[in-house]
């Protein structure tokens, strides 16, 4: 990954965001609040991983959020 020119300002995707996950699945924690910073690029690969999706070829730039999750979702491998 090439590291941004600290001079430059910050890309959206590497901003904090709002981050909500919820819904009736198990896997996804009831009444838990987190204060890990998020960014737009941890979306695709937390998605991802709640629907069982591989990670892409070349693995995505952010993260899994976890925390938002009882367990491991899924199995996550390259597609």
């Amino acid at each position: 990954m090439v590291q941004p020119d600290p001079r430059q300002p910050r890309p959206p995707a590497t901003e904090p965001i709002p981050f909500l996950i919820a819904g009736g699945d198990p896997v996804i924690r009831t009444g838990h609040t987190s204060s890990a910073s998020v960014h737009t690029i941890d979306v695709a690969p937390t998605v991802g991983a709640l629907f069982g999706l591989g990670d892409p070829a070349g693995g995505y730039d952010g993260d899994v959020r976890a925390e938002a999750f009882t367990g491991a979702p899924a199995a996550t491998g390259t597609a």
